[in-house]
């Protein structure tokens, strides 16, 4: 079996003079949903899409946020 690996550059985050934490910003957010749908799509036909972008819209938000 033939493992392959995807290194994918996350959405623009915002400086570190606006926020230490450096978040995504709304463009680096949509960018990586987009990202998400993209390469479910391609890799795994099967899965439905907006699962991915909605666990990636999860993981990039802080706990109790979406």
């Amino acid at each position: 079996m033939m493992i392959r690996l995807y290194l994918v550059r996350h959405g623009e985050a915002k400086s570190a003079a606006e926020d230490p934490a450096r978040p995504l910003t709304n463009s680096g957010k949509l960018r990586a949903v987009q990202t998400a749908e993209l390469m479910a799509e391609a890799l795994m036909p099967l899965a439905e899409p907006k699962v991915w972008a909605e666990r990636l819209r999860d993981s990039s938000s802080p706990a109790g946020t979406t």
